[in-house]
């Protein structure tokens, strides 16, 4: 039995040509624009048509387009150890170019053990997860009747045992307390599961009776989930979730007099937001809270005889504040 005769080149390439693959101009443009400066002058060697294409002002066009979106990225530190991470979670900012009033916050998914980061911006949520290095988008979130104001950094999102939670108000845009149309109804509270990636929504206290002249705050104070919020300009009172999840157990926690914690309440519309108050901690026997007052100043609470103490460190200007707990946890 003779072997079979081996094909000739000449054979193999009539094949080839044959099968070849011709690829729309629009596609090869829409390929190509997502690549550097550097590599297209190098690909209008490949032919004549590249050189055409690439050189076209319509291309052109589209290809600044494309890289005139700034790319942002973020990195992941720990002050306790001093480890840095590397760039993570490159993503493009907005196509409009106005502003966009963004935050990230940092969780733990307990059901895979992964670090993960939390991107909000015009109401649009992404994931970032350490584990695969992969941004996943969560669709309709929030709700579509819903918005979560991000005018100061008080709302940036609170993480709680695998949740990611923000205040929210439905039907609205923005938190204006002028705005009559504004109700208590209108409050509402949405967790985000890192878990699940999934999101639900739950009432604020319904002891809250009117609208505060500055926006509402929600944080976390022995491991339960707190709502605050101003009431007739001469208190500010603290709610708190002891039971997650479960709107029932809404309980008023604290309750703090203006004139105890030396707060100006004349507000008017230039300083209203510079006399907030956010609680930041409260000490294990429950005896001092850690308030951020006006002009962004630590101040320690003392709950039994109203005393007020002036935190160290006032004298440093700084920007935003989070308590955190050191670790030897690694996230590189």
């Amino acid at each position: 039995m003779n072997p079979p005769k081996a094909k000739s080149s000449k054979s193999i390439v009539t094949q080839a040509m044959s099968r070849r693959v011709y690829l729309p101009d629009e596609l090869i443009a829409e390929v190509l624009s997502f690549l550097p400066v550097k590599s297209l002058l190098r690909l209008k060697l490949v032919s004549k048509s590249w050189i055409n294409l690439i050189s076209d002002p319509i291309f052109v066009k589209l290809h600044l387009h494309r890289f005139s979106r700034k790319s942002s990225w973020f990195r992941i530190w720990n002050p306790a150890t001093g480890i840095i991470s590397e760039k993570l979670g490159s993503f493009k900012e907005p196509r409009n170019g106005s502003y966009c009033s963004r935050s990230f916050t940092f969780g733990y998914d307990n059901s895979t053990g992964t670090y993960k980061v939390v991107f909000i911006c015009y109401s649009k949520l992404k994931v970032f997860s350490l584990k695969d290095n992969i941004w996943r988008k969560i669709s309709r979130f929030p709700p579509f009747d819903h918005a979560i104001p991000l005018t100061f950094s008080n709302n940036e999102g609170v993480y709680l045992s695998g949740t990611v939670n923000w205040f929210a108000i439905r039907n609205k845009a923005i938190y204006n307390s002028y705005n009559k149309d504004i109700t208590v109804e209108q409050f509402m509270i949405i967790s985000l599961d890192l878990g699940t990636e999934t999101y639900k929504q739950f009432q604020t206290p319904r002891g809250v009776d009117e609208v505060p002249d500055i926006e509402p705050t929600i944080a976390v104070l022995m491991d339960c989930l707190c709502f605050s919020h101003y009431i007739k300009r001469t208190h500010f009172v603290i709610w708190q979730m002891s039971e997650f999840g479960v709107e029932q157990s809404w309980t008023q926690f604290i309750k703090i007099s203006f004139e105890n914690v030396q707060v100006d309440d004349r507000f008017s519309d230039w300083n209203r937001y510079q006399s907030f108050m956010f609680p930041l901690c409260l000490s294990e026997n429950g005896d001092i809270l850690i308030l951020i007052s006006q002009y962004h100043k630590a101040i320690l609470y003392h709950l039994k005889d109203n005393r007020v103490e002036q935190a160290s460190g006032n004298e440093i200007p700084w920007k935003f504040f989070k308590d955190y707990v050191e670790s030897l946890a690694s996230i590189c």
